[in-house]
């Protein structure tokens, strides 16, 4: 690539770009393309843990495709507020998922606890301006989290311990 003059490293860059819907999302966000390169990332959480089941080929939630989205975010970006909101959008949509669907599944719990415990950590690095919104919406989310297995119990806890 260093041997690439300023027109080749701009077509193989372009190449990339058309190449798949991955490189168009990274480099959206890395570059803060388009009106909100966050909701392209949000929507694909929101689709890995909260599938549409009204459809004929209902699909089962997937929490690994979920992380790759964090991760790849993560890697195009790595922002501290980005990531929160893609915590949290990962948590709401998990609690409405299963809220509305009776889903239950350890391992799909677990995870969405990793993820509000993330959240709730974060808190310490959150902006000041940025801080009370994030706490109203994990308050928000354990609020609706009636779903058993300790999941409300979990979510109080590290909201606890995130001292607010």
């Amino acid at each position: 690539i260093s041997s690439f003059d300023r027109a080749g490293l701009i077509h193989l860059v372009s190449d990339l770009y058309a190449m798949n819907p991955e490189n168009k999302a990274f480099l959206h966000a890395r570059f803060q393309l388009g009106k909100a390169p966050l909701d392209d990332y949000k929507e694909r959480i929101r689709s890995a843990v909260a599938p549409d089941t009204s459809g004929i080929r209902i699909k089962d939630p997937s929490v690994s495709n979920a992380r790759r989205v964090i991760s790849k975010y993560k890697k195009a970006v790595g922002d501290v507020i980005g990531l929160q909101e893609l915590r949290l959008c990962w948590c709401e949509s998990a609690v409405e998922f299963a809220m509305s669907c009776g889903f239950e599944d350890e391992g799909y719990f677990e995870a969405h606890i990793r993820q509000y415990r993330e959240a709730c950590q974060a808190l310490v690095e959150a902006p000041e301006s940025s801080r009370q919104g994030w706490i109203d919406k994990l308050r928000a989310i354990r609020n609706q989290a009636d779903m058993g297995y300790g999941v409300q119990d979990e979510m109080d806890y590290w909201l606890a311990e995130a001292d607010v």
